[in-house]
């Protein structure tokens, strides 16, 4: 969000922002309006706010008490930009009805006030299934009006769909953020004076998917002993996403791959609240990362860090090969500890080497970015000089 706010800044100079976040995480979402300077409005998808939405694409007015701050919010809105980082794509969320109906009810409303809705860079896809196509050709082919996929198999993936919405490839807007300094990071620098700083992001999303059918927790703890013990490495366990429910909490799975590491005291966990650009910080001391978080790996290479993603989705694939590297991306069904262990090694061996040729590719990289930009402004123009005539 906050690297999004700065490249549209860029287009948009003085543009004011609102952000809807999800009810249920309303009052953490609020507490960092401070941090983040924008103002939080919460948002929940309801059968009301369907029923005001097809109401509103009939010339039918209904406005009720309790969605009035969120009606608020488009109906003053000039643009509506939807940043979410995935979504209408079969591994994720319920395939049902009533859950792909309710997932774009923010593009139907937007549709029904005749505002501009740009779907920012996002990963897409798979989408097999029936309601996840039905509803990704609904939503995104009669209700958005530019589409930014991160990759070219998003970008396929939409293409796919046989709909007429423009569809450019666009890379995250976090390659754009900028580190900030804190005392964790400082402590770190001073600490790879002397030995190496290895990066360890870990995903709840992950150990809930692999449940049953693999130890996630002990890979992970068995890779990061392999990296103290082959590199004499100081490792950094992130948790990218933090959430009062455990169920959604990185901090559990780093603290338990921590009490299972037996090298644990070569390392440390990082799992108290940080910012977007805090967090990049400490990465910023890494000598190289393995990520299962998109955003941790995303933060890495923009700075020109060697890095290898264990992944549930092929996003993982397509941002490595933004930068040439998709062969270090793990698919976590695949996974086993020798062969990770392998892969981390020639990581390793080759750092180099990797780190030039991702950092080749970063000017190229930051050029895509800013013409996702200057797309969203064409049709904001376009749409402005539409309403004049």
């Amino acid at each position: 969000m906050v690297a999004t706010r700065r490249v549209l800044s860029e287009r948009f100079p003085g543009a004011q922002y609102t952000l809807l976040v999800p009810a249920a995480s309303a009052q953490e979402d609020s507490a960092l309006e401070d941090v983040y300077q924008i103002r939080c409005v919460p948002y929940r998808p309801s059968p009301l706010l369907a029923m005001v939405a097809v109401l509103r694409l009939l010339g039918l007015r209904l406005r009720p008490r309790s969605l009035s701050p969120m009606l608020d919010v488009f109906e003053r809105a000039d643009v509506v930009i939807d940043i979410w980082g995935i979504g209408f794509s079969d591994a994720l969320g319920s395939r049902s009805f009533r859950s792909r109906f309710a997932s774009g009810l923010h593009f139907l409303l937007a549709k029904a006030l005749r505002k501009p809705v740009i779907k920012y860079t996002a990963d897409y896809g798979p989408l097999a299934t029936r309601w996840s196509r039905f509803f990704a050709r609904l939503y995104l082919g009669r209700c958005v009006d530019l589409i930014l996929a991160r990759d070219a198999q998003s970008r396929d993936a939409v293409a796919s769909l046989g709909i007429r919405t423009p569809v450019y490839v666009c890379p995250d807007t976090a390659f754009m953020l900028e580190p900030q300094p804190s005392a964790m990071a400082m402590s770190l620098a001073e600490r790879r004076r002397t030995q190496p700083i290895i990066g360890l992001s870990v995903s709840h999303q992950i150990d809930t998917r692999s449940r049953g059918n693999g130890d996630y927790v002990g890979l992970m703890a068995g890779l990061a002993d392999h990296v103290v013990a082959a590199t004499g490495a100081h490792v950094v366990l992130i948790a990218n996403e933090l959430a009062q429910a455990a169920s959604a909490d990185d901090a559990r799975i780093v603290q338990a791959v921590l009490d299972r590491m037996a090298a644990r005291t070569s390392a440390q966990a990082v799992t108290a609240y940080r910012s977007a650009s805090e967090l990049k910080g400490v990465i910023q001391q890494c000598d190289a990362v393995v990520a299962a978080r998109y955003h941790t790996l995303v933060a890495a290479l923009s700075m020109g860090i060697p890095s290898l993603a264990v992944g549930w989705h092929h996003k993982y694939e397509g941002l490595l090969g933004l930068v040439g590297q998709e062969r270090f991306a793990c698919d976590y069904q695949t996974l086993s500890l020798s062969g990770l262990t392998a892969l981390f090694d020639d990581l390793w061996a080759n750092r180099e080497a990797i780190g030039e040729t991702i950092t080749a590719h970063l000017p190229a990289i930051t050029q895509q970015v800013m013409a996702g930009a200057e797309h969203a402004a064409t049709v904001l123009a376009s749409r402005r000089q539409g309403a004049m005539r």
